[in-house]
């Protein structure tokens, strides 16, 4: 079970992204690797996606309010540190890898279902949406959502920054793949 919950998808989602994408009235969003965002979006816009999902990278920029130490978890990861888990929620949700998520790998009977496993990683102390910087939490249990992309993060980028080479990056993509285009 640990080796499929810790599966890539990227060459799964390419092929997908594009069959998708080539049918009439298709409207595809897709999710863009987080840690290389730019070149992400840029591939599945190239491919035919109407647009792409970002959230770890944009949580990994300065103005993103986030809890103490999510940011440093999302920096110090590599690309094998998140895990699938219920353990956050009852519904399944990827995360930095750590003692909570370990615990209720090997626990599984302790899970309930949304909203209830909710409130006990609350009564944990391993949950906390809507905290800041000043919330105290333990980091060894904190719920820290990531994306499967999150080694290739290493730098905290500001988020216009980040838009604008999204922007930047696509548009050229896209330029070199209409110059290939026979007609």
């Amino acid at each position: 079970m640990s080796d499929i919950r810790r599966a890539r998808t990227l060459f799964i989602g390419i092929p997908l992204a594009v069959l998708m994408a080539s049918g009439p009235n298709r409207h595809l969003t897709a999710q863009a690797p987080a840690g290389n965002a730019p070149t992400g979006a840029a591939v599945l816009v190239t491919l035919g996606a109407d647009g792409v999902w970002l959230g770890t990278r944009f949580t990994a920029t300065p103005e993103a309010r986030t809890v103490a130490g999510y940011k440093d978890a999302l920096l110090r990861a590599h690309e094998d540190d998140t895990v699938i888990s219920r353990g956050f929620t009852g519904k399944t949700l990827r995360a930095i890898r750590n003692e909570w998520t370990q615990h209720i790998e090997e626990h599984p009977e302790e899970l309930s279902k949304f909203p209830e496993q909710m409130g006990k990683a609350v009564a944990a102390n391993a949950l906390h949406l809507g905290g800041d910087e000043k919330t105290p939490v333990d980091p060894n249990k904190e719920c820290y959502p990531s994306g499967q992309g999150v080694g290739a993060i290493d730098t905290l980028i500001p988020a216009g920054d980040l838009v604008r080479q999204i922007v930047d990056v696509a548009e050229h993509a896209l330029a070199r793949a209409a110059r290939t285009v026979v007609r």
